[in-house]
């Protein structure tokens, strides 16, 4: 659209043939064919009176194309004839910053923000200048004054982090923990977002909360083996700050020399002190809970494994065992296998044990065995009184029949589950997918919707789920806006892609849907998108 916007302003000032070799010149870059557009700038620029306008897609061109050294050439020429035009001015900083004159592109972009105090690309590039050279009131400022100003949008999401990082920097972490709130309530699927919270939170010692965040920083990001290593060890932490305190002060000399062979990577020796600590407190958890830690640092992991096992066994009611060994696997070098064949022993010694059940059914989960995960997630529902956890069991094992295609299974668990008049937002957010989708119930889908969104209003996927239902009703246009706003939050999901292409083939944009599927395509993961993609872009390519 933005080069399409060029050729018409272009065509205002320039004569017929400029115009032809302006639009051949676009049409080529916007298809990619770097060599044949380079070939009709050419053309268009060795006329006897190249309109100066035309530089402006040309600078385009040369900045898809990396060229900064040709853009900088030309700056003198057209800066001023451009001045009020804040892409151009990005580019022309940018160009300053590739080619060796970072101080100059800097004091320009601080300049920028100035005649654009709304622009976000400029805001943005300005804050994280001016944190650079240490101007972090400045900073906040331009930030503050362009959320205040600016019309709310999801991708402001970013300001807020960067807000965040401020505020860490200059020590207030009770002014960041709100910045990086505020930041995951518009877009709860942002890794580097709970990364910085769960910090915040380790150093403000909130052991429990800096967990959660880890975790959440995983399940949404993949694997990451320092962010799990951490994990681990803080978990450990965490369980052995809750316990035997006098015990630990009564044993200090002795765990301190353990800590300080540990701390060198003398991993053996700090074994053998801490057995020697272990047989005058052999029930003390914080000793044997680093008793773990040290034998993961010398990768005895089946050691590791037995030990949590028979503690599991041995004591029945204290769950620290069980969620240690359920954490193990977060170590690549530790197969799940193993911690699948452990938990299944503690099964057999304690069937009617609902913790080691729950941890079980997960691994099963994480290895891909499904149907095991399956039947183990049924078996502990009938185990948990708890009817939050209730509640949650009963949604995994309706995700379990989705994936499966089995959705009218799906549906009885979830109506189910609904006895326990428990407001879960992701089980309603399924069950109004179900009754758009399978069922046409677009009533029940719409109630359903809306009390997930008054659970959870920021969530993206809730939201494409609401679009969803309005596209199901013909609500095109309010569909597509919806959309719109969603796919600023998750740019790569290859089902709101879909959904968003399939919205535009409604409302007659050929193009723009054919190209928004390509893109869901190359984004696709699962069975559905992958299947879903390929069959509408044989349809419509047709």
């Amino acid at each position: 659209m933005k080069r399409m916007l060029l050729i018409l302003s272009f065509a205002c000032t320039v004569h017929a043939n400029d115009i032809h070799n302006y639009f051949w010149a676009n049409c080529q870059q916007f298809q990619g064919n770097k060599q044949e557009a380079q070939e009709w700038y050419n053309t268009l620029l060795s006329g006897e009176r190249p309109s100066i306008y035309t530089n402006k897609g040309y600078i385009h061109f040369l900045n898809d194309k990396g060229d900064f050294g040709t853009i900088v050439k030309l700056m003198p020429k057209v800066e001023k004839i451009f001045e009020k035009d804040p892409d151009m001015q990005l580019i022309f900083a940018q160009s300053l910053k590739k080619t060796g004159a970072p101080k100059q592109a800097d004091e320009r972009t601080v300049r920028l923000v100035q005649t654009f105090p709304t622009h976000p690309e400029i805001v943005f590039q300005a804050a994280e200048t001016m944190v650079r050279n240490k101007e972090h009131t400045n900073a906040l400022t331009i930030v503050d004054d362009f959320l205040n100003s600016a019309s709310r949008r999801p991708n402001h999401f970013i300001f807020h982090f960067l807000k965040g990082q401020i505020y860490s920097q200059l020590g207030n972490y009770q002014k960041a923990r709100e910045s990086v709130q505020a930041c995951l309530d518009a877009h709860p699927r942002f890794p580097q977002g709970w990364l910085l919270l769960s910090l915040i939170e380790e150093h403000a010692g909130k052991l429990d909360q800096a967990i959660k965040g880890y975790t959440s920083y995983l399940e949404v990001s993949g694997r990451n083996r320092q962010v799990e290593q951490h994990l681990i060890a803080l978990t450990l932490k965490q369980r052995a700050s809750t316990n035997n305190r006098t015990v630990l002060v009564l044993n200090k000399n002795c765990f301190d020399k353990a800590m300080i062979l540990f701390s060198r990577g003398q991993y053996k020796e700090a074994l053998n002190q801490l057995n020697i600590c272990l047989s005058n407190n052999p029930k003390d958890v914080q000793l044997r809970l680093f008793k773990v830690q040290i034998l993961t640092a010398m990768q005895e992991y089946q050691q590791a494994i037995d030990i949590l096992t028979q503690w599991s066994i041995q004591e029945p009611t204290t769950p620290i065992w069980p969620q240690t060994l359920h954490l193990l696997p977060r170590t690549k070098k530790i197969p799940v296998a193993q911690v699948i064949k452990a938990f299944e022993k503690i099964q057999q010694e304690q069937p009617k044990n609902p913790i080691a059940a729950l941890y079980l059914s997960d691994v099963y989960l994480r290895a891909g065995e499904q149907q095991k995960g399956l039947v183990q997630m049924t078996r502990t529902l009938d185990l948990v009184g708890d009817p939050t956890i209730r509640m949650r069991i009963a949604y995994q094992i309706a995700l379990i029949y989705y994936d499966k295609g089995q959705h009218e299974n799906m549906a009885k668990i979830l109506e189910t589950a609904q006895k326990l008049n428990i407001d879960y937002a992701p089980a309603l957010n399924l069950m109004a997918y179900y009754y758009t989708t399978d069922k046409h119930n677009y009533d029940k889908a719409q109630a359903l919707i809306e009390k997930a969104l008054e659970l959870d209003p920021h969530n993206p996927h809730f939201k494409d789920t609401k679009a969803w239902v309005l596209y199901k009703q013909g609500e095109y246009r309010q569909s597509l806006a919806l959309l719109q706003d969603v796919i600023e939050q998750v740019p790569h999901d290859s089902t709101v892609l879909i959904h968003l292409a399939k919205v535009q083939k409604k409302l007659g944009n050929s193009y723009n849907a054919l190209n928004i599927m390509n893109h869901a395509q190359r984004h696709a993961h699962n069975t559905y998108e992958k299947r879903t993609t390929e069959n509408l872009l044989k349809e419509w390519t047709v």
